[in-house]
């Protein structure tokens, strides 16, 4: 009988609830856009005003709103759009945070620098400053995710910073400097290396911060605006229908609730099988 090799990836990553339960619901969420095409016939932004605030049935899952539109097409939609702006919103700061804690952690006297600047940015309310650079760079999807990639920069900075300044301790990272092994090389193929885990875990966080933080300020009406549908705009358009239609307050606020679960799940699941303490910890009970 062949014996199941406890240390393999694999087995690990099927072994870790968190990280298998949030990988499904979000797999089930992005089949779900991509097959938008198959799943609904209706055109997200056309309006039906003889099919006005219908509740769900079977020709709308979901209900309509107050313009006749079919919500469940709205969700998907509006899901694209969330999610397209959360995972640019993340590919930007982990360029340009990895980028400023690189250079952070290895130069002393840079750090002192870059942290103050950090530390200040962090001063403010984040759902406040990305309001106000939304309205700066423009109610629109590129402005949005601008203004979200300034707000979570300085913290993507600060806990790439603490694991670099460690790792920068290191024997193998001093030999490498004592033998005159020039400072990007360090950066990147010794440093960098060993600071990944802690970067993809709170990548997979700023992920579900983006998408919320993208709800909060297109709900107040700053963010996304019509014609592209947003999970924050519908559920803005859906406030005042409460009393009336509450499944139009429903339906995106569930799919922000499971989306942002998910990648939650996923984040804690990743932490636990990149962290070497809590392998350890495992292995000994």
């Amino acid at each position: 009988m062949k014996q199941v090799n406890e240390n393999s990836i694999w087995f690990r990553i099927f072994h870790t609830p968190s990280l298998v339960v949030g990988s499904i619901l979000l797999i089930i969420i992005v089949s779900a856009l991509m097959l938008q095409p198959v799943l609904t016939q209706y055109d997200a932004n056309r309006n039906d005003f003889a099919a006005v605030l219908q509740p769900p049935s079977k020709e709308h899952w979901f209900g309509t709103d107050s313009f006749g539109r079919d919500l469940f097409t709205r969700v998907l939609e509006g899901g694209k759009v969330s999610l397209r702006i959360g995972a640019e919103v993340v590919v930007y700061t982990t360029i340009i945070g990895t980028l400023i804690a690189l250079l952070g952690g290895y130069y002393e006297k840079l750090d002192v620098i870059i942290m103050r600047v950090m530390d200040v940015m962090m001063a403010f309310p984040t759902l406040l400053i990305a309001m106000v650079l939304a309205a700066v760079f423009g109610n629109s999807i590129s402005g949005v995710v601008m203004a979200l990639t300034i707000v979570y920069v300085p913290r993507t900075v600060r806990i790439l910073r603490s694991a670099i300044l460690t790792i920068r301790e290191e024997v193998y990272v001093e030999a490498a400097h004592a033998i005159g092994v020039r400072p990007w090389k360090i950066m990147s193929l010794h440093i960098l290396p060993g600071a990944m885990p802690v970067l993809i875990v709170q990548e997979t966080f700023l992920f579900a911060y983006a998408i919320l933080a993208e709800a909060g300020i297109s709900f107040v009406g700053v963010g996304v605006q019509p014609p592209f549908a947003s999970w924050g705009n519908i559920l803005s358009d859906a406030t005042t229908l409460m009393s009336v239609a509450p499944w139009n307050v429903f339906a995106p606020g569930l799919a922000i609730v499971i989306t942002v679960l998910a990648l939650n799940l996923i984040g804690d699941g990743l932490r636990e099988l990149l962290d070497p303490k809590r392998q350890k910890g495992k292995a000994r009970s």
